[in-house]
């Protein structure tokens, strides 16, 4: 079944891959929620070089998701890389090895 994901999933749809299976609540034979996992790992198709300056802290730049999302990781983080996101916050967790 098709459904408007924006609609019923919100801002967790930026994560989702094409025919990728989810779990939906059924009421009276119409979806009214998807339950979305909790993390994603993702592919890394556009990543800036990490130029890292004088900080006291770690510093983070934005990249492209396979899914088109944008996100804020870590400096190291390169294109290519296979990372995990989790979904409710939409922020980066770990790079997967």
């Amino acid at each position: 079944m098709n459904v408007n994901r924006g609609n019923i999933i919100g801002e967790g749809s930026k994560f989702l891959k094409p025919n990728q299976i989810l779990t939906g609540i059924k009421f009276q034979e119409k979806i009214i929620n998807i339950v979305l996992p909790i993390k994603v790992q993702l592919k890394v198709i556009e990543a800036p070089p990490g130029v890292k300056g004088e900080r006291a802290q770690a510093g983070t730049k934005p990249v492209t998701l396979e899914t088109g999302a944008t996100i804020n990781v870590p400096l190291f983080i390169e294109t290519g890389d296979i990372i995990e996101v989790n979904t409710e916050t939409g922020e980066y967790v770990r790079r997967v090895e």
